[in-house]
């Protein structure tokens, strides 16, 4: 192999820099905002919040948890599709929805 070759193999792709930078800004953004976002979880706030809006904010924090967890696996070489905890986020998702239905006045199924 030449030695131009085997340098070249070793470079990362453009594209692969870009997203790990995208990630990066992503990861950064939600420092920012998590203590914040965490005050959902608060029974002081919960209990200012009506019964709806409690129950979506509880579901964006489960969402919020399992997607972090997904990214997790996925940066540990494990496909969540492959992962016992895919049942449980198909679920979450699935309430998420109904709720998000609910609220925007559409019937649910």
């Amino acid at each position: 192999m030449e030695a131009g070759n085997e340098c070249n193999s070793r470079i990362v792709p453009e594209r692969v820099m870009e997203a790990v930078k995208r990630t990066l800004v992503n990861v950064e953004e939600l420092r920012t905002n998590f203590d914040e976002f965490l005050s959902l979880s608060d029974p002081e706030v919960q209990a200012e919040m009506p019964p709806l809006q409690r129950a979506q904010s509880l579901l964006l924090l489960a969402k919020a948890a399992s997607t972090l967890f997904t990214v997790r696996l996925r940066c540990n070489g494990v496909q969540p599709d492959d992962h016992p905890i895919k049942r449980e986020l198909c679920g979450y998702n699935s309430v998420f929805y109904q709720t998000s239905q609910t609220d925007s006045g559409e019937e649910r199924p």
